[in-house]
């Protein structure tokens, strides 16, 4: 049997309710700002439409084609472990949020996916502190460490437009998505901090070309004896 309950139906039930798992966090926040109840993701352009639909239809606007569109009904515990077609077991979530959400018998699961996504996302997009820890966690995994390569960062922000220039798009949709926010943080960061060191390299050979030959291999004897000490160090 196909699912009947109206997007109006599963918000007037909800929007009395908070989460199972965390009673301070309401799943409905505001009746007249079609979200995702996860991620928080508008889903009606904000402009003339949006304050029409509020005024003329209220909480029935949910059920506006757009809406409809841009908002799944999920089931909290699937129809094919049981899971019923009525409000109390339907959430309206995007469809990237949808096909994220957990399916298992247990309700709790959902739920607790959803307070995790919420603390992750506001208005639909990946929070400051979590993006930073995203990526800061992507560029220890390529082997770099955080310290040096922030500390490497050019103080120009004009250096990152350049960069971006050419290298990003939105794959059809009007938002840039969080990885590719993610990668091209990474790559950039990277990309730049190597360009850094290769730089200091280079003039630090220049120097020490220039150097009298006794002084280069005292030089490179001191260099060779910090590498050991660094390698023992790590091992340690």
């Amino acid at each position: 049997m196909s699912v009947t309950t109206k997007h109006s139906q599963i918000v007037d039930y909800w929007r009395y309710h908070a989460l199972p798992v965390n009673p301070h966090m309401y799943v409905v926040e505001d009746i007249g700002e079609p979200r995702c109840f996860a991620c928080g993701k508008l889903a009606i352009r904000k402009g003339e439409k949006e304050d029409r639909l509020r005024e003329e239809l209220g909480i029935q606007m949910w059920d506006d084609a757009e809406v409809k569109r841009n908002l799944n009904r999920c089931h909290i515990i699937p129809k094919s472990l049981g899971g019923e077609d009525r409000p109390s077991n339907l959430f309206l979530l995007c469809p990237e949020c949808h096909k994220e959400s957990p399916d298992t018998y247990n309700p709790d699961i959902f739920f607790g996916w959803v307070e995790r996504k919420r603390g992750l996302y506001s208005n639909g997009e990946m929070t400051g502190e979590q993006f930073l820890k995203a990526v800061k966690e992507e560029v220890g995994r390529k082997g770099y460490i955080w310290e040096d390569v922030v500390n490497n960062m050019p103080d120009k922000q004009n250096y990152f437009s350049k960069f971006l220039k050419g290298k990003i798009t939105t794959h059809g949709f009007n938002l840039i998505s969080d990885s590719t926010k993610i990668g091209i943080a990474v790559d950039y960061l990277i990309k730049n901090h190597e360009k850094v060191v290769t730089k200091r390299a280079k003039d630090f050979m220049a120097r020490r070309d220039a150097l009298p030959e006794d002084k280069r291999e005292e030089l490179d004897k001191a260099i060779a004896q910090y590498l050991a000490a660094k390698i023992i160090e790590k091992r340690i």
